[in-house]
């Protein structure tokens, strides 16, 4: 009985392990894409001030807001 404890637990644990790697992993991801998606924002919206046509200018903002 004591052996299947041990065992229990070291599952456990390995799997809370594997669990909080791919939450560090996912996290990495999320973080790049989104320095991706300001990047992307900063290089349009440097470009909205010159843009003349309002439903481009909606257009592009709507785009942004979806990426962020």
């Amino acid at each position: 009985m004591i052996k299947l404890e041990n065992h229990n637990k070291l599952n456990y644990d390995n799997i809370f392990l594997l669990q909080y790697i791919i939450f560090i992993k996912n996290s990495f991801i999320l973080r790049e894409v989104k320095l991706q998606n300001i990047i992307f924002y900063q290089k349009y919206m440097k470009n909205l001030k010159f843009l003349e046509d309002k439903n481009l200018k909606k257009r592009i903002k709507l785009l942004r807001t979806n990426l962020l």
